[in-house]
């Protein structure tokens, strides 16, 4: 895994789930025990973001903080993309532009800045 891929943006692998020996209860039940993975207190689809519960004001920044740096970012990681797809498989714009959904004009542009600065040259607190 990239490691200039903020922590928080990272996709993190399932634990597995603990079972009880067959015929074994929990030690201890506890009426808010919660079995298995904890659910999502939002809710993000193609076309929207919604609560599933109230959250507080720190959870609410916190996903705000985490759109805009995907926002941000986001110009960087297509570039990167498809300069890699257009080295190794020869690839040019037509898969990109069906898999994306950007337009041949604004996916070229990305890969152009992408390619004129490597890596270690971008800075977080410059805007695309």
């Amino acid at each position: 895994m990239r490691s200039d891929v903020p922590q928080e943006l990272r996709l993190q692998p399932a634990r597995p789930r603990r079972r009880l020996p067959s015929g074994s209860r929990p030690l201890v039940r506890r009426a808010d025990a919660v079995e298995g993975p904890a659910r999502p207190s939002t809710e993000l689809t193609r076309v929207g973001w919604t609560p599933r519960t109230d959250i507080g004001l720190a959870e609410w920044s916190a996903v705000g903080r985490r759109f805009g740096e995907i926002g941000r970012c986001s110009q960087w990681w297509l570039g990167d993309w498809i300069l890699y797809g257009n080295q190794r498989f020869g690839e040019r714009y037509v898969r990109a532009v069906k898999l994306t959904g950007y337009d041949v004009q604004s996916l070229m542009n990305m890969v152009y800045v992408a390619s004129r600065f490597a890596v270690s040259r971008r800075r977080e607190n410059l805007s695309w």
